[in-house]
């Protein structure tokens, strides 16, 4: 690593050396990671055979992956409130058992009547009544 940001290695030959003289060190990392793409320093570092793979956020993978695209990864859905949400599928496919997302996230009580009457066996006339005394809304 000391070669490609031309930094003496021998000065710091220590963890304590290293440790007591980080800000040189960083800044001259910094100086040096400036100049390349972050995809350009990774490969730099892998031709030399250190593990290093670029840092992405998510409108990285979401914008830019293209691998990422092409095997749908990311789903939109809109939701009644707060518009179009992206969702991110399972990295894997299992070719018997389709992942993904069937609809957006429910807001608040959205899923309420259906959670009453088809799981929990209340009738439309008592959600009806629990609508009228304010136990939900």
């Amino acid at each position: 690593m000391a070669e490609f940001i031309q930094l003496d290695a021998a000065l710091y030959p220590t963890l304590t050396m290293r440790f007591d003289n980080q800000d040189v060190i960083e800044q001259a990392i910094s100086g040096w990671t400036k100049q390349y793409s972050a995809d350009g320093i990774a490969e730099m570092l892998q031709a030399k055979g250190i593990e290093a793979v670029p840092v992405a956020n998510f409108a990285d993978l979401y914008l830019a992956d293209k691998q990422l695209q092409q095997r749908q990864h990311f789903l939109q859905y809109t939701r009644p409130i707060t518009g179009i949400s992206v969702y991110e599928r399972n990295g894997f496919r299992l070719s018997d058992s389709p992942a993904g997302f069937a609809c957006h996230a429910p807001t608040l009580g959205e899923n309420t009547d259906e959670i009453l009457t088809h799981m929990l066996g209340y009738s439309s006339e008592d959600v009806a009544q629990f609508r009228n005394n304010g136990a939900i809304e």
